[in-house]
């Protein structure tokens, strides 16, 4: 996949089309042809027209296996961009607007990178980075189809974000920066009707694929808070929650907060809700993960389903600096050597849910 901006000279000899047939078509086509860009035609997206600018707009699959380019109009329509992938080389795939090309993809280590402007929001240089501004894009892997942060906090600045996560003082200096971000909204994520339903869809899931947990001894939730989210249905279970922040767990839960002591454990499942998203070293953290489990052990991970909100010309960063497709979790199973069980959107589509086996 490559920017037009960057490889014009790659255009000048060759069959072009523009991928859609809108208001986007219509103006990049005013703009190619302002920069003797040669065009052939559209590929039909809404419209039922046959032409447009006295060009023809025909069907993706009537020119596959052609030598064509595909102009990508927005950068924003990731799916179309993952669709295209699939089905044309991707040399032949070009998006229009302010992409550069990017470093190794910190998930697959490939150089199938491309990035965009981002920025984080002012809570975060507030909080993280105690006032100053960091300088970020958004990267996008066209292997893996992770998108992130291409600045990567370090230890220090995670502290400073996480120590205290969401108590008072945490919540009164976001709500500063966003007004909606309230104490009644603060709460409401700790809400026991939320966090039901939460523990009924990680019980569900795991539990499609592994019929008889009776032989567990030990479940693990690692960066768990303070363990609410451990189904009710495996209270005999022995239930460790790793948690640096030192919080009051629930009851029945036993608190972890020194990683080493860890290896001790074996767990024969590791829960990971939603955690992925914030850390800076995504191979590591799931490296450490796998290591954890007992041979033949699972491995839950759950992170939410924000591909859909990356604006990919440009992305203001909040707490979350990782976003993650099925393809990612494959690729890191792959590296690993882990067997990928499953990996799916939820039928809400708010999560994706991936399943391993060590």
């Amino acid at each position: 996949m490559k920017n037009i901006w960057l490889n014009r000279t790659d255009l000048l000899q060759a069959n072009n089309y523009i991928y859609g047939d809108g208001y986007n078509a219509d103006f990049y086509y005013d703009v190619l042809n302002a920069n003797s860009i040669p065009i052939e035609g559209f590929i039909r997206a809404y419209s039922a027209q046959k032409e447009l600018h006295g060009l023809p707009i025909v069907e993706l699959k009537d020119i596959l296996g052609e030598n064509v380019n595909i102009l990508v109009t927005q950068n924003k329509w990731m799916d179309v961009l993952d669709f295209l992938s699939e089905v044309v080389p991707e040399n032949n795939i070009y998006t229009l607007g302010n992409w550069r090309e990017g470093e190794k993809c910190i998930v697959c280590g490939e150089k199938h990178t491309i990035k965009a402007g981002g920025a984080f929001l002012p809570f975060i240089e507030a909080r993280m980075f105690a006032g100053n501004r960091v300088e970020t894009a958004i990267v996008h892997c066209s292997k893996c189809r992770v998108y992130y942060s291409e600045y990567r906090p370090d230890d220090e600045e995670m502290a400073r974000l996480y120590t205290g996560y969401r108590n008072r003082e945490y919540q009164e200096q976001r709500q500063k920066y966003e007004p909606s971000y309230t104490a009644e909204y603060n709460e409401w994520l700790s809400d026991s009707s939320v966090i039901m339903q939460r523990k009924k869809g990680i019980y569900d899931y795991i539990t499609n694929f592994i019929k008889d947990t009776s032989n567990w001894h030990t479940i693990l939730d690692f960066g768990g808070d303070k363990g609410q989210l451990f189904p009710d249905e495996w209270e005999d279970k022995q239930r460790i929650v790793y948690e640096i922040s030192k919080p009051d767990v629930c009851e029945g839960i036993k608190l972890v907060s020194d990683y080493s002591e860890l290896s001790s454990y074996l767990p024969d499942l590791i829960m990971c809700n939603q955690v992925m998203e914030h850390v800076s070293d995504i191979r590591g953290y799931f490296a450490n993960l796998i290591k954890l489990l007992k041979e033949g052990g699972y491995l839950y991970i759950e992170v939410p389903n924000e591909r859909w909100c990356v604006d990919l010309e440009y992305v203001r960063f909040c707490e979350h600096i990782n976003f993650f497709s099925e393809k990612t979790f494959r690729e890191l199973a792959k590296q690993f050597a882990v067997e990928l069980v499953d990996v799916r959107i939820s039928n809400d589509g708010l999560v994706l849910r991936s399943l391993f086996r060590k």
